[in-house]
């Protein structure tokens, strides 16, 4: 079986609909009807076993019962690709899942849009940071400030991203919060490195806002800068980190509002924010 995961609003339903309808004719059923969630809940084992070929079954988390049912239908008939599920991010928090599911289930994250994907570009700005050079001259769009700002406050969520108000989008987002507050929600780390990651502090009081270590315990500070004008100064949290670590760590970046890759020092440099979904 698949269970798609993720945060509410990030496209699941419409994704697996898609799926469900478009390329294989199979029956969706949402746990969010009621009719639907009473019968999965009275009888889970005969809810399942009643399918034969894929289902979709989404928000299963409103039914954990399911799970168990899963299992025992899997555990009888190993063909794969009978089960697409969608469930919110608390999914993962239930114990049945590690009880009833391990080697039966794969799980793939669907996130909201990141700011490559909404510029029509593969991000592989982390994995730039890994490599033993960094790209260099301008970067291929030089945005102003004002339009980094409208990144941050917009985001990613697809229902937000196509309403063209400032107070829509509020309005949107008041009510995802007013909804979601209690809900655990997952951080992302976008790339195939699959860093750890970390807080750097000193009882000095120096510090690096991220640092992401990869497999082999190489480490990569990062510092996120408002401004467009860097200096010395502000490499003096990356550069203390760097001292400590020594030869595990293989670059400092610090992220900046300006529009050109400048080096500051062995393995320090100063990055345009635009990187992020640019590179």
């Amino acid at each position: 079986m698949v269970l798609l995961n993720g945060a509410r609003q990030t496209g699941k339903s419409t994704l697996v609909q898609e799926i469900a309808r478009a390329d294989y004719d199979a029956p969706y059923l949402t746990l969010d009807d009621a009719t639907v969630l009473a019968a999965a809940r009275s009888d889970s084992d005969g809810f399942v076993r009643s399918f034969d070929g894929l289902v979709v079954i989404d928000e299963v988390q409103h039914a954990p019962d399911l799970f168990r049912a899963i299992k025992v239908v899997v555990d009888k008939d190993r063909r794969p690709g009978r089960f697409l599920l969608t469930g919110s991010a608390d999914v993962l928090l239930l114990p049945i899942m590690s009880e009833s599911l391990v080697g039966r289930i794969e799980i793939i994250t669907l996130w909201s849009f990141s700011q490559g994907e909404l510029n029509g570009r593969k991000e592989r700005f982390v994995d730039a940071l890994f490599r033993n050079k960094l790209p260099s001259g301008p970067t291929p769009a030089q945005g102003a400030k004002r339009d980094l700002w409208k990144r941050i406050i917009s985001g990613g969520y697809p229902e937000v991203t196509t309403r063209p108000s400032s107070r829509r989008r509020q309005a949107w987002f008041k009510s995802y919060i007013t909804t979601i507050l209690q809900r655990d929600m997952k951080q992302i780390t976008w790339s195939k490195t699959l860093p750890t990651l970390h807080h750097f502090r000193m009882p000095s009081g120096r510090e690096v806002d991220l640092v992401m270590e990869d497999a082999s315990g190489r480490l990569v500070g990062v510092e996120v800068k408002a401004g467009s004008g860097v200096s010395n100064l502000d490499f003096k949290g990356l550069r203390a980190f760097a001292d400590i670590c020594k030869e595990k760590f293989h670059r400092g970046v610090l992220l900046h509002t300006g529009d050109e890759v400048v080096p500051f020092g062995p393995k320090q440099h100063a990055v345009p924010i635009e990187s992020l979904w640019l590179w």
